[in-house]
């Protein structure tokens, strides 16, 4: 626990004691609903198995899976080239990925979701958000795409497009409210704020108009492409409040040798690296996502409004 953590928490126990008991009447009553939670929430996901890795590890500072997969991008190329000269819409590789993620989210209920007061409770839709750059790396932003497993690859860019447009000409008023207050706040009182943000967004799930608050804000997933920096191969860390329990890191596309039918091969290789938050994602499921990702790089257009050759 951090220390200013426990220092709160040390503070209100000697009050309570010593000052005014009915502190300890409320404490109680809080851990009674929290356990009455537990009973009453549903129950489907939550396996002994999920428990125990729950209770094993803390949100994000431990218990973290990296993954490294190497996608060979020539047919996503094609398609991209081929949807811009068509379509007119300007697909890049992480549109495509976003929608990859949500089509495999979409079938692992398992791990779309978050975990409240040690259980884990599934989210009913497939949001992913991303990262979006300001001013070369002077500040970041957060643009989530709601429902992106029904969106095609296209619908993805044009939304993607419209809000980092916003965000970057400064007309995106969550972004701009948070930055004026945490200006005026020292870092321990920011620290307190996130925690709020994390407890009341994304934990209980509460829209606050007041606040530029909305309720799930990050979504089951975190997209950053740090390609466009120049960079060949990194991971990103975890941003505890955000609560989200994968980040995908895509990386500058290289050129490498493959093998291909048994024989050598140069192709565009871009590494896609994952951060995966282990009390919601095992072996098992970091394979059946990488699968997933075989089969839609193989045949991007299943994913698009395009059809090939048409």
């Amino acid at each position: 626990m951090e220390p200013s953590k426990l220092v709160f928490i040390l503070t209100c126990l000697i009050y309570a004691f010593f000052i005014d008991t009915r502190i300890l009447y409320i404490a109680g009553l809080i851990w009674a609903a929290i356990t009455l939670f537990h009973f009453i929430s549903p129950s489907k996901y939550n396996s002994t198995r999920r428990k125990l890795m729950i209770a094993s590890w803390d949100e994000p500072k431990e218990g973290v899976i990296l993954a490294k997969y190497e996608a060979d991008v020539s047919k996503v190329n094609e398609y991209i080239k081929e949807t811009r000269e068509k379509t007119g819409v300007k697909v890049t590789l992480t549109h495509f990925v976003i929608k990859v993620l949500a089509e495999t989210m979409k079938d692992l209920p398992d791990i779309n979701g978050r975990i409240v007061f040690g259980k884990y409770l599934p989210y009913d839709k497939v949001n992913i958000s991303c990262l979006v750059d300001i001013e070369g790396g002077k500040d970041l932003a957060v643009a989530t795409i709601e429902d992106a497993d029904k969106k095609t690859v296209e619908d993805i860019a044009e939304v993607l497009a419209q809000k980092a447009s916003r965000i970057k000409s400064n007309k995106d008023e969550v972004h701009q409210q948070q930055n004026a207050t945490f200006k005026l706040l020292p870092s321990f009182l920011i620290g307190l704020m996130l925690d709020i943000i994390q407890l009341i967004g994304v934990d209980l799930g509460i829209s606050v108009a007041a606040l530029k608050l909305k309720k799930f804000m990050f979504g089951c997933c975190m997209v950053t492409n740090i390609g466009a920096l120049g960079l060949r191969d990194a991971y990103a860390p975890f941003t505890p409040f955000t609560r989200v329990p994968m980040l995908v890191t895509l990386c500058e596309t290289q050129k490498k040798p493959v093998v291909k039918n048994d024989k050598i091969e140069i192709a565009p290789i871009c590494n896609i690296n994952w951060t995966v938050d282990h009390r919601f994602v095992d072996g098992g499921r970091v394979k059946k996502l990488t699968g997933c990702f075989d089969n839609y790089f193989n045949d991007p257009y299943a994913l698009s409004r395009l059809k090939k050759g048409n």
